[in-house]
């Protein structure tokens, strides 16, 4: 062997003449190896006035005293120009570029991270197992190279979360990107452990909504927070199909249900609301309660089932409806085994929970009379239509136009000696109430209340 084996070196050889001129060879190539730095590597013509010791990567197509060079280390020594074929690994500085290249077998390249470190990089900061990449800077820019640029962050599963988070002073305030599915959320937080949903955007129809600012008529249930009672019911046991509150009855089997404060105490039972043809099939919905506790929630939409857990503030269950929810849709509530409490029920479209809907009092009732309205208390007194007749009628004229023509029900009549009073002409704006002729001119029948009830 007449060579070193990494830097090529050549040996003194035993019993050779001149050991002077090999060992100055070796210390020659020492010296443009030992603590490579080049000029550049941009150069494929020799600089016509070199100076002593000056070195660079010969660049592709080199000519003149550089030709078939490529790639080579070119060192300016003893007034004539020196050539080393690099090899695997070898690190040389780029004084030019301010940068340390490797030659990886075929080509001189960027020493990235990975040839220091492969796994994590600190830029004037110190990285850790859970920050692999830190950068402490008052800007951090990436470019592009002729192009287009693309920033892409991506994770595993669908339940999984990619997404920038803004902090101050390492406390969360703010969360862009796909957190836990695969729609585009927009979240703030005033104290970096609780999250609020600002804005969502769906995946699928591009759909923007707006889970904490309320937006009119978002909640499909009327009376989810149970303010109306029409019936004036007390609260307690319900047979099945029974109302209480307006638009909520018991199930199969019956339930037992108060309310107080606007908080809901359900014991036992199935609570249901028929929700009027939403056109709903194939539709992703979300039923929401406010501060369920006690145990957790069974919920039925339209067929499919799925569980509310217990727990402060909004909690929820995301459903799919089924193709065939084409028609009216049931919506059920039950205890999954203890009595639970909970406050305004919400089903709105959309895989998020939106704010509860606060609308007015008197639009909440008019949509709760479009299925069961009552007139308790004001005496409706039958008039004659002429002088000279016996019979008298009176028109009732709903609040607001019911579903579909009512069952109508009396109360507190009083004939005034006539033969009755007679509910005639019902139809859903109203109906007509008429006595017979067989009373006296004098007297005047009436009744103190009655019931108008279209319930699906």
């Amino acid at each position: 062997m007449e060579n070193t084996t990494h830097l090529g070196l050549p040996y003194i050889l035993p019993s050779q003449a001149q050991k002077h001129v090999t060992h100055n060879e070796a210390l020659r190539m020492l010296d443009a190896l030992v603590q490579l730095g080049v000029l550049d590597r941009d150069l494929s013509v020799p600089p016509s006035d070199p100076d002593e010791g000056d070195r660079h990567i010969v660049a592709p197509g080199g000519s003149g005293t550089w030709s078939g060079r490529d790639g080579q280390i070119a060192a300016f020594q003893d007034g004539a120009w020196a050539f080393l074929a690099p090899r695997t690994g070898w690190l040389a500085w780029v004084a030019d570029e301010a940068r340390l290249i490797v030659f990886d077998g075929a080509q001189w390249a960027a020493a990235s991270a990975e040839t220091t470190d492969p796994t994590m990089l600190g830029v004037n900061a110190t990285p850790d197992a859970a920050n692999r990449l830190t950068v402490a800077s008052a800007g951090t820019l990436l470019t592009h190279e002729g192009g287009d640029h693309r920033l892409t962050i991506n994770k595993a599963d669908t339940d999984d979360t990619a997404s920038i988070v803004f902090q101050t002073g390492y406390d969360g305030r703010a969360e862009i990107g796909l957190a836990g599915d695969d729609a585009f959320h927009v979240k703030v937080s005033a104290d970096g452990a609780t999250f609020r949903t600002a804005i969502v955007i769906d995946e699928t129809s591009g759909a923007a909504s707006l889970p904490a600012t309320p937006c009119g008529m978002v909640n499909l249930l009327i009376n989810g927070d149970f303010s109306i009672n029409q019936r004036g019911f007390a609260g307690g046991a319900l047979a099945a199909g029974i109302y209480g509150h307006d638009r909520w009855k018991a199930g199969s089997g019956g339930c037992d249900v108060s309310v107080s404060g606007g908080t809901v105490s359900h014991a036992s039972g199935p609570l249901t609301q028929i929700v009027e043809s939403p056109g709903l099939a194939n539709t992703v919905v979300t039923l929401s309660v406010e501060d369920l506790s006690g145990g957790d929630l069974a919920v039925e939409i339209g067929g499919e089932t799925g569980v509310i857990t217990a727990g402060a503030g909004r909690r929820k269950v995301t459903l799919t409806l089924p193709s065939g929810a084409t028609g009216h849709v049931a919506v059920t509530l039950a205890p999954v085994s203890a009595a639970v409490t909970y406050r305004r029920v919400q089903l709105n479209e959309g895989r998020e929970a939106l704010a509860f809907e606060r609308r007015h009092a008197s639009q909440e009732i008019l949509m709760c009379q479009r299925y069961f309205t009552a007139n308790v208390g004001a005496l409706v007194a039958l008039q004659k239509q002429r002088e000279t007749d016996r019979a008298r009628s009176v028109n009732i004229w709903f609040q607001t136009q019911m579903r579909a023509s009512p069952i109508v029900a009396l109360g507190g009549i009083n004939a005034g000696g006539h033969d009755g009073i007679n509910v005639l002409n019902i139809f859903p704006g109203g109906f007509r109430a008429t006595s017979s002729g067989a009373g006296t001119d004098a007297s005047q029948p009436y009744f103190t209340s009655f019931t108008a009830e279209a319930e699906l």
